[in-house]
């Protein structure tokens, strides 16, 4: 674990058969590269930390949580494995310009999600592929987040959006997002459309 640390950077390691492979807490400014946490409980685990960057790692787990972050910012998921996971990538309470780009998220428990937004806006989540889950990406309670060229294919139900205001409905979905290879209408304050017979999801 590193903890109540800067600049650290943890590069070219196995990490197998533990509680948790990775775990920054209130660190900042620090890099995971080219890590293979295997079959631990918590693959990646961010808390309280920012600026920090996870890139061209695998992680698969042993059916719990692939990358989680939580009370963080301003954090970069790019380039990264992550397989068979009860949830792959998991925001909680995450917010203000995290970015999670170019991931593949496949493969996935029996009632896992690829991409879990829970209670975190304002992020940027794009060009990453989740295939084979039993969700896809699922926000919560979240809004202000911006979607681009993410591709759900083969997953249960590819993807959804669920709160308790109209706020956490909010969010920039744009045709780019695909499911099983058809455009995304994520319409707000639209009126007399009517439903594009290609559409993958309205």
């Amino acid at each position: 674990a590193v903890i109540n640390s800067t600049n650290v950077v943890v590069r070219d390691l196995d990490l197998t058969n533990n509680v948790h492979g990775v775990v920054f807490a209130f660190t900042a400014e620090s890099i995971v590269e080219n890590v293979k946490a295997v079959n631990n409980i918590y693959g990646i685990y961010l808390y309280s930390s920012s600026n920090n960057t996870i890139v061209r790692s695998t992680v698969t787990s042993k059916g719990k949580r692939g990358v989680q972050m939580i009370n963080s910012s301003n954090n970069a998921i790019g380039n990264n494995m992550i397989a068979n996971n009860y949830i792959g990538i998991g925001l909680w309470l995450s917010a203000e310009n995290n970015t999670i780009n170019g991931n593949a998220i496949l493969n996935g428990a029996s009632e896992g999600v690829g991409l879990y937004l829970d209670h975190s806006g304002s992020n940027a989540i794009g060009n990453n592929s989740i295939t084979n889950n039993y969700e896809g990406i699922i926000s919560y309670g979240s809004s202000g987040n911006t979607l681009r060229n993410n591709n759900m294919t083969s997953n249960s139900y590819n993807f959804g959006v669920y709160g308790v205001s109209l706020l956490h409905f909010i969010n920039d979905v744009d045709t780019s997002n695909t499911v099983n290879g058809k455009p995304i209408y994520y319409w707000i304050s639209q009126h007399d459309k009517q439903v594009p017979t290609n559409a993958g999801y309205v």
